[in-house]
């Protein structure tokens, strides 16, 4: 950069710069439901893209498996996200947070800070994500008989223990799998295997590729 500010604390690690939008925490909360939950923004998300939503379920909830996550509302005006789960008479609980590229100027007092088209990049009441792991390696692991049918299984292990504050991002997760070919498709349900220390997907229907791809296995927690 050549003008403008930066941050660098005694580890190196870039904390604030004027130019590079951080990723801040707009709204957070905890969810509970049967089947399902649906979860109403305080106020509005006025960013241009969805925001990244981060969900943590409560421990001992490893058959729980959430899937077909959608963001409501629209750019500029996000008001909400809900998540079905795939086992439709399960209950869930836990805790959320999401989370977007820019700053929400809700602090009373602090420091501000405007990027040159006049959005908000920094503000000391939007506490900033750490990204604490990430994986994207999936194994097949076969078939799992499930209550909704046997579902096609696959495996991410994660590169070290599922912390007290690791939250991981469902969006990569919210939609279908891709099917052996174009016309086919499977619902997709993942849950955090806690004791696995992993992530576990699952898809119903027939036939699959054994070969998902990289689905993006990212945790993140709130820098206190």
């Amino acid at each position: 950069m050549s003008y403008g500010l930066k941050v660098i604390n005694d580890s190196s690690y870039l904390q604030i710069d004027s130019d590079m939008p951080r990723l801040c925490v707009v709204h957070r909360g905890s969810y509970s439901g049967i089947s399902g939950f649906t979860v109403n923004f305080p106020q509005p998300v006025t960013s241009a893209e969805p925001p990244c939503i981060f969900i943590r379920p409560a421990m001992g909830e490893s058959n729980v498996m959430y899937g077909s996550m959608n963001i409501l509302g629209s750019p500029g005006a996000w008001t909400g996200f809900s998540v079905a789960l795939s086992n439709i008479t399960h209950t869930t609980s836990g805790t959320w947070f999401a989370a977007v590229f820019q700053a929400t100027t809700t602090a009373t007092y602090g420091m501000r800070i405007w990027d040159s088209s006049g959005k908000a990049i920094y503000d000391t009441g939007s506490p900033p994500v750490s990204v604490s792991m990430g994986a994207h390696a999936w194994s097949y692991v076969g078939l799992t008989p499930l209550a909704i049918g046997n579902a096609y299984t696959w495996a991410c292990s994660l590169p070290r223990a599922i912390g007290p504050y690791d939250h991981f991002m469902i969006n990569p997760f919210s939609r279908y799998l891709n099917g052996s070919h174009q016309f086919v498709s499977m619902r997709m349900g993942v849950t955090v295997d806690y004791p696995g220390n992993r992530l576990v997907l699952y898809g119903v229907g027939s036939p699959a590729w054994t070969d998902i791809g990289s689905h993006a296995a990212v945790f993140a927690r709130l820098r206190r």
